[in-house]
């Protein structure tokens, strides 16, 4: 069922506008207007009609994994249009064979036996594996065996490679598809490693959607990732850039047209959160009773750098956790699926033990979770088979449940970017 929303359709028209003008656009929209279709329909209209590439780059691997395995199939299924996508991911990603095979033979002289064991489950994941990338592991590999058989750059023999010249290089044939594709999705990281070779690692394109805008350094004495990410482009290709943030400003409270010479000189659509309420698109938070008895005391923690310390706040905050969790059970009990958000990895793993304590079935999502048990733990969220994920900011970016029905705010902050970004949700 598909409701049709004015900011998406205003932001879809700003996004084709500027990709046909051409100019650089900057737009707003927080969680609920549907951006990820409002940039990718137009962006891919825009490359079949006239035949020059583009490319997508978002923030995490998570993030460009949901743009590929769900979001661009849900557009292919249904718009009527014939378009190839690739996913650009960096080099240490991809399995080499040539290593791999080395590593199996070499076994006994490189490795004591446990590794031996894990060259071997690599080496049947290998065979089988169609991707060959880490992404498409069901459990990771121990970084000093993928070290020894992971691509790299110094150790690639290049067209001299019998598995290049085969056509079974897992990288070579990512490479391939990227080159044929009509739009390339990759993640910061790889495009400025990208920019930093001279546009070696991707295709050349055309059009630039850039996610997460708001981590443009707005100084230009301090210009930052991004303004050098866009200068050195322009080097290389001839592109218009159209960026996307739910919060305009950043940590430091300072707005992206803020600055002694800011990259963006003004917000070209801006899409607030109260419309977005207004029309129905986001759920109003709801305090479930006027007193709380768990309130966590930050009146004597120190500040650094805008916000609480952390050390002091996690060793705070971890000492209200079974309190917290047995008041959650009792005036959440009619709530299906919560999140709860912690300031540590460690705290958060406590609170899911204080959960379990109180019979409320929950798991940890944190950044080191591998990318398939996290997209498993959420699938088990969204089907109601776990009640509650806690998290430190794992689920600030890249996860869709909007039947979420209570919010357990134990990371108290003074950063309005991090408080958004984490109630946007």
């Amino acid at each position: 069922e598909f409701d049709i929303r004015p900011q998406q359709t205003a932001m879809a028209e700003a996004v084709a506008g500027a990709l046909s003008a051409p100019s650089h656009l900057a737009v707003e929209a927080g969680t609920g207007v549907g951006k990820t279709y409002a940039y990718l329909l137009p962006l891919i209209r825009h490359a079949l009609r006239s035949g020059e590439p583009a490319a997508v780059s978002t923030y995490t691997i998570s993030l460009q994994e949901q743009l590929v395995f769900k979001d661009i199939p849900f557009l292919q299924r249904h718009i009527g249009l014939d378009f190839k996508v690739a996913s650009g991911k960096g080099r240490g990603n991809y399995i080499c064979l040539r290593l791999l095979k080395r590593a199996r033979r070499m076994g006994g002289d490189l490795f004591v036996p446990s590794q031996a064991l894990e060259v071997d489950r690599i080496w049947d994941w290998a065979m089988q594996t169609t991707d060959g990338s880490l992404s498409d592991m069901a459990d990771q590999p121990r970084s000093d065996i993928w070290a020894q058989v992971g691509s790299e750059a110094d150790n690639c023999l290049g067209e001299r490679c019998p598995h290049r010249l085969g056509g079974s290089c897992f990288l070579a044939r990512a490479r391939a598809r990227a080159e044929a594709a009509h739009v390339v999705i990759v993640n910061h990281a790889l495009l400025l490693s990208d920019v930093a070779l001279e546009g070696r690692l991707l295709p050349d394109f055309q059009h630039l959607i850039i996610d997460e805008a708001h981590l443009v350094n707005p100084n230009g004495s301090d210009a930052g990732r991004y303004r050098k990410l866009l200068t050195d482009l322009a080097k290389t290709c001839n592109f218009r850039a159209v960026g996307l943030t739910a919060t305009p400003f950043r940590g430091n409270g300072v707005w992206l047209t803020d600055g002694e010479a800011p990259l963006f000189t003004g917000i070209a659509a801006t899409i607030t959160v109260q419309e977005l309420l207004d029309a129905g698109y986001l759920a109003p938070l709801v305090r479930p009773s006027d007193v709380l008895a768990t309130r966590i005391d930050t009146s004597d923690i120190k500040t650094t750098s805008g916000d609480y310390n952390l050390g002091d706040l996690a060793e705070r905050v971890d000492t209200y956790l079974p309190a917290a969790a047995a008041e959650s059970a009792s005036i959440a009990a009619d709530r299906k699926k919560w999140i709860a958000f912690l300031p540590t990895v460690a705290g958060a793993q406590h609170f899911v033990d204080c959960l379990g304590a109180v019979g409320v079935h929950a798991a940890l999502v944190c950044g080191e979770t591998p990318a398939k048990e996290r997209a498993s733990l959420i699938d088990d969220f969204r089907a109601g088979r776990l009640r509650c994920l806690v998290t430190v900011l794992a689920l600030a970016t890249g996860f869709d449940v909007p039947d979420v029905d209570c919010i357990l705010w134990l990371r108290p902050t003074i950063s309005p970017v991090l408080y958004l970004s984490l109630i946007h949700i």
